[in-house]
């Protein structure tokens, strides 16, 4: 991944934290296809990436997370 694409991606989530008012994360893996966290059983790659977004789960749900924007009192629906 170029600097130029990795600058663009960071826009876009930047611009999602503000419009969304939701935790996000990105994780970019070199040289692997789309989807090879389906792969996990047999790359290293897509084991840690699977530990990585079970990671940030935990986290969003360890501190009671409720999409939504929470400063302006509204919550998500469940």
């Amino acid at each position: 991944m170029s600097k130029q694409q990795r600058d663009q991606l960071d826009a876009i989530l930047r611009q999602g934290r503000l419009v969304a008012d939701v935790p996000v994360a990105l994780d970019v893996a070199s040289g692997v296809r789309h989807v090879f966290q389906s792969f996990a059983a047999v790359l290293d790659e897509a084991g840690a990436a699977l530990d990585c977004a079970s990671d940030f789960l935990k986290k969003q749900f360890a501190v009671g997370f409720v999409p939504g924007d929470q400063r302006r009192g509204r919550r998500g629906t469940g």
